[in-house]
């Protein structure tokens, strides 16, 4: 017999602190595949979350300064 995962789960908290402390329950059980969605940031969540450190922040940079303007040419 085939064990089954949940598939999608809501839940709604009144403080952030509470968010924070599941996303730590949820790291911990070993789910990889999950997102948090707040109406504002939460300080910490990435942490919370077991997320890295984003690459976003160097592709702008080196975007950024690899643009060359028309009077550079």
């Amino acid at each position: 017999m085939a064990t089954t995962r949940p598939f999608a789960l809501l839940s709604e908290f009144d403080k952030p602190a509470d968010v924070m402390d599941a996303a730590e329950k949820v790291r911990d059980a070993g789910f990889t595949k999950w997102d948090v969605h707040t109406p504002y940031p939460i300080h910490g969540m990435d942490s919370a979350m077991g997320l890295g450190n984003s690459k976003v922040g160097w592709f702008t940079f080196i975007g950024g300064h690899s643009h060359r303007r028309q009077t550079d040419v």
